[in-house]
Order: structure tokens, then sequence, then C-alpha cells
């Protein structure tokens, strides 16, 4: 192996100087890992003719390729134990009492996600989108807008944030099919036929303004015409005074609409 390329991404709305940070932790990482020196630390200009890593270059937000270097330098120092005056390595100082301070004024979605203490990669941001029911989010600035007024409004009401998805409520209610307020016959009627199925198609008649006077049950004159007036006007083509499935559908759809 004769090196190590390392490439510093960050998402729309992500925090520059933390990726930064990230970045030279890595790199401390590495040197340790592998022996190396601290001028081994190279920029990608130092081989191609190439303005890389330009940010850093440049100086932004204050962070320049000396104070990269320097901020390498300190967490290499920083992950050496402590041996204080006895010459013994001491214990870390607890900050499991740190106090959190959600920066609710915050734009970045990032940013709001380290003040509460959150992880805020981008696998752990999908995680969070699944919970808060944002589909189909890879980072995306319109998502990342959706899902931190979210969590903000979660954080503030509850103290924390949601680590699996809300569970569906079962509904109790049943239900209910549509009361059909003519029920028709089926079969055929004609002139001569008697019975509760003949009284339905009168009262469904009556109630389309096809009269058919008394609701007695009989099929007679009155009720054949009454049919066959309906079917002048619903079935021109059907006309003969006879109640079928024909009819019964053109009723149906006056009478239960």
């Amino acid at each position: 192996m004769t090196g190590i390329h390392i490439e510093l991404c960050i998402n729309s709305g992500g925090n520059y100087k933390q990726t930064v940070e990230t970045g030279a932790k890595l790199v401390a990482h590495l040197i340790k890992k592998h022996n190396l020196k601290i001028n081994k630390v190279k920029q990608h200009a130092d081989f191609y003719n190439k303005n890389c890593p330009a940010q850093i270059r440049a100086g932004k937000d204050g962070i320049t390729w000396t104070k990269f270097i320097d901020m390498v330098k300190g967490v290499g120092e920083s992950n050496k134990p402590s041996t204080g005056s006895t010459g013994k390595p001491q214990s870390k100082p607890n900050t499991s009492n740190k106090t959190v301070k959600p920066n609710y004024n915050t734009k970045s979605i990032v940013e709001f996600l380290q003040s509460i203490s959150e992880p805020y990669s981008l696998n752990h941001r999908k995680k969070l989108a699944e919970y808060y029911g944002v589909k189909s989010y890879s980072g995306q600035a319109v998502k990342n807008i959706q899902l931190l007024d979210l969590i903000k409004k979660d954080y503030k009401a509850n103290g924390k944030l949601r680590t699996s998805k809300p569970k569906a409520i079962a509904s109790n209610k049943t239900t209910n099919k549509p009361t059909v307020k003519y029920p028709l016959p089926s079969g055929i009627l004609r002139r001569g036929c008697k019975g509760n199925a003949v009284r339905q198609l009168q009262i469904a008649l009556n109630a389309a303004n096809f009269k058919v006077g008394n609701v007695d049950g009989i099929y007679g004159a009155k009720t054949e015409d009454a049919v066959r007036r309906f079917q002048m006007v619903h079935d021109a083509y059907n006309v003969d005074g006879v109640y079928g499935s024909r009819t019964r559908t053109r009723l149906d759809k006056v009478v239960n609409k």
C-alpha cells in the first residue's frame, strides 16, 4: 500500500465544521493504525494539479490546512491516557449529566440532532424518516426540512425522539353496508302475479313517480301500465309491461341512487 485516499463529503444542510473534525479524527486513527508520521498527511494538490481540498485551502470558516493538521495532532494527543501527577492513567470525566440545549432556531437537521446529542449520520436520519413517516428520504434538502420540523415538534413535546414506528390503532368500528331504501324483487313479474314481490315493485314504482295506486300486491292493469310507462322513459327498446332484470336494474338506479 502506497497511500490512503480520504474524501470528505457534506450533504445539503450538513455541518461543514463537524465534517472536517470527523475527517481529522479519521486521519489521526489511520496515522496511529499504520504507524505513520504527521508529515505523511498530504493534500490532493500535492500529487495532482488540482485545487483540492479547495475549501480547506481557501480557509473556509477559518479552517486552513495548517489548522486541519493541528486538529489531527490534537486528536492524537487527546487519545493518549492522562497520567496526572501520580503517573497512572486517569479516568475520563463523567459527561452523562451534560445539559442538553436543543437548538430550535437552526434550519439544519444535523445541527439540531447534534444539539440534543443524537446521532446525525445519514443512516440514522433514514431511520428517523421511517419512524416519522417521511417517505423516500435520502438526505434531500426538502426532505430534511420536513423531517426537521417533525422531530423538533416531537422533541419539544416529549423531550425525546421516536425509536420505532408508531403502532397503528385498531378501530372497533364496523363498516355498515349501505341500506337499500327500496328493495326490489328478482326474477320476472307480469300481469296476474301476486305476493310480496309485487308489493315491493309497486312501492318502488310509486317512489319513482310512476303511480300504481294502492299497494295491494296484485300485478294488475295499473301495475302493468306503471311498468310500461317506466320502460318508455328509461328503457325505450324494451316496452312490454313485464318486470324483469333490465327493468329492475334501471328502477334500482332511480330509487336507490
